[in-house]
């Protein structure tokens, strides 16, 4: 096993280290966590214009079913 050879100069050979870590700290401070927006979102959304879909599918089976057949609940 090679021996590790250590080349480090004298004027701040291990401050590299500490320095970055000092830099990182200060210049990365935490920001307040944003506010969840409000909405409904997507979830809410899909259901919504799902509930919407089968209600007109319902209204236009009546209409057939009423005008082809005299037998529709809303259109006879």
């Amino acid at each position: 096993m090679a021996a590790r050879s250590s080349k480090r100069s004298r004027s701040g050979g291990g401050s590299n280290r500490a320095t970055s870590s000092r830099r990182g700290a200060r210049g990365a401070q935490a920001e307040p966590a944003a506010a969840e927006e409000g909405g409904i979102g997507i979830e809410g959304g899909a259901g919504i214009v799902t509930a919407l879909i089968l209600l007109a599918a319902l209204i236009l089976l009546d209409f057939h079913n009423g005008t082809a057949y005299g037998q529709g609940m809303f259109f006879k």
